[in-house]
């Protein structure tokens, strides 16, 4: 597969993607699609001939002369709104306004004459459309009323107990504890359809909480030890010991020496976790708990001292009171004291 060499992994298609693709007369970054291009397919373009016949750039008649016009009107008409492009980027891009598409189920079905192509629009457009051109290009045929035909198949999925909306929710450490509760009540416990069925989380769903009949567990990386790997891949199956577990393997040297070879991390011996008593990180956080321990207890202050993103900004701002200013003039005024204190 060329793993580990520049530009032979498989890039993702945002063409495919279910995301909108904003469209753009210029030469667009990623996910950007250029309405102007003069590629061998451009459906724009091509569109744009047929409307108005054949090219005559005389006339102005050409995808660089007509679709900032049409742009223009549709934006006024405020049918489509522009985008910015990526920061440092002067460039722009238009959408579908959201409030103008059109959601139904009174339509009627269309097909071209001579490709057999089919259209479905709603039934207040069919008039206007019974006798325009094939949306194929190529094609010259024109729409006809049609049927629906029968599709047994496709009402049998639809009805099936077996199709569940996907509902995706994230598990950081980031979020706020009473966040981070009812994600995981909801996902464990929760029968509505609404409920998440599906957790995008860091390393804090990796011990310590029973996430209930887990089934399915995708790894974006190899993990670091055979250890975190047992402890990820043992969350899921634990109610009937059936889940279907997968790992992707990036592009980078870690990963692809166990893409080679996974038996070391599949069958490796998990080694009980150790410390160094006298490593230096260690020791700094023993220190500083040691000394928020003696601030706390000699403080006249009572209750919350506030989440550390508050105390961060109170800090950057330059205050010359309260946490956690008390606390480092605490340690600069005592520190050999504290020193003699912990190191006995």
């Amino acid at each position: 597969m060329g793993l580990g060499r520049t530009g032979t992994l498989p890039a993702p298609n945002h063409w495919r993607g279910l995301a909108p693709i904003p469209i753009t007369l210029q030469s667009g970054p990623p996910g950007f699609e250029r309405i102007t291009r003069s590629q061998v397919s451009n459906w724009y373009r091509d569109w744009l001939f047929r409307v108005v016949g054949p090219v005559d750039l005389r006339l102005g008649t050409d995808p660089e002369s007509v679709y900032p016009i049409v742009l223009n009107r549709l934006e006024a008409d405020a049918l489509i709104r522009r985008v910015n492009g990526p920061d440092g980027q002067n460039r722009h891009a238009w959408l579908l306004e959201p409030e103008q598409v059109t959601v139904s189920t009174a339509t009627a079905d269309f097909a071209c004459g001579r490709c057999g192509r089919r259209e479905t629009v709603i039934v207040e457009k069919a008039e206007q459309t019974l006798g325009s051109p094939c949306t194929r290009i190529g094609c010259e045929g024109l729409l006809e009323t049609c049927s629906q035909p029968p599709r047994p198949a496709l009402r049998r999925s639809l009805v099936s107990n077996r199709n569940h909306r996907v509902v995706a929710r994230e598990h950081t450490g980031i979020l706020e504890a009473e966040e981070r509760l009812r994600v995981e009540t909801g996902f464990i416990k929760g029968e509505a359809r609404w409920s998440p069925n599906l957790i995008s989380a860091t390393p804090t769903l990796e011990m310590g909480i029973d996430i209930g009949d887990l089934s399915t567990l995708l790894l974006s990386s190899v993990p670091p030890e055979e250890a975190n790997y047992v402890q990820r891949m043992g969350r899921s199956g634990r109610r009937d010991g059936n889940a279907l577990n997968l790992v992707l393997a990036n592009a980078r040297p870690h990963d692809l020496q166990f893409w080679e070879d996974p038996t070391p991390m599949l069958a490796g011996q998990v080694r009980p976790p150790g410390v160094f008593l006298a490593a230096e990180e260690v020791l700094l956080r023993q220190v500083t708990a040691f000394t928020l321990d003696a601030y706390v207890s000699e403080s006249t202050e009572s209750g919350d001292y506030g989440k550390v993103r508050d105390v961060l900004k109170r800090r950057a701002a330059g205050a010359t009171e309260g946490f956690p200013v008390e606390w480092l003039e605490l340690v600069k005024k005592r520190g050999a004291e504290f020193a003699d204190i912990f190191l006995s």
